[in-house]
């Protein structure tokens, strides 16, 4: 999201847990406090300030939420005292985005101005939603994802799970296929051969996550690596390379 320059925002600000509140932004400082609702943001909006929270539907019913529109805009018809929104009234507005559904609560001071309005419309419009949230910086290879056991003797079964994909936003993106490879050293090109085999291959679809199953090579012991390669039209890459150590 882009905010204007001297406004706030702020993840988890407060409760619910379902739908969970996300994220506000204001035009003024904002504390993170309240069981339904910012209520400790809400009890300071100045008089020409502007606040709103996003929440997010785990399990929404019916077809309350319509796509995304390029630019929101608020409804005077939907600006009412909600339930969670206390003695301040609010616009309200939801919508869906990425396979996931969004509700939007917006509330102004007495003497906000269309600038401050205008402001607040544009940095929501701004938001980018992650399909498989949360959006977080790419974790180091040799610690992506979970290896269970991380040591044993051959022919042990081994879980391995991650997440299936970040682009350079570090925004989840999609994967024509994951690749799980053992090697005695550095994989440099995904081919079997002496030392290297390719234990899985993987189809992620738009899933989130992935989880695969597979046994110890029978190999003499010592120290080998679990590559993970992701592909897209034309390359791939590393996604992980984990440390595996055979026992006796």
């Amino acid at each position: 999201m882009i905010i204007p320059q001297g406004w706030r925002s702020l993840e988890d600000p407060s409760g619910p847990a379902e739908p969970e509140t996300i994220l506000a932004v204001a035009s003024y400082p904002i504390q993170r406090g309240g069981a339904c609702a910012p209520v400790r943001a809400l009890a300071t909006l100045p008089s020409k300030g502007a606040l709103a929270w996003v929440l997010e539907y785990r399990s929404p019913r019916g077809d309350a939420f319509p796509f995304r529109p390029h630019r929101f805009s608020l409804d005077p018809a939907s600006r009412a005292f909600y339930e969670c929104s206390g003695s301040q009234a609010t616009y309200m507005f939801r919508f869906r985005d990425r396979d996931r559904y969004f509700q939007v609560h917006v509330a102004f001071g007495e003497e906000t101005g269309e600038g401050i309005r205008d402001e607040m419309l544009g940095a929501l419009s701004s938001l980018v939603v992650d399909r498989c949230p949360p959006a977080e910086l790419p974790e180091r290879v040799s610690e992506f994802g979970t290896l269970v056991p991380e040591e044993g003797p051959p022919g042990d079964p081994v879980m391995l799970s991650g997440p299936t994909g970040k682009d350079e936003n570090w925004f989840w993106s999609p994967l024509d296929k994951i690749e799980v490879w053992w090697s005695e050293r550095h994989l440099a090109l995904p081919e079997e051969g002496e030392g290297k085999r390719r234990l899985a291959t993987i189809d992620p679809g738009e899933d989130c996550t992935f989880e695969v199953a597979f046994r110890v090579p029978k190999v003499a012991p010592g120290r080998y690596l679990v590559t993970v390669l992701g592909y897209r039209p034309g390359q791939f890459g590393l996604m992980a390379k984990r440390a595996f150590r055979i026992t006796d």
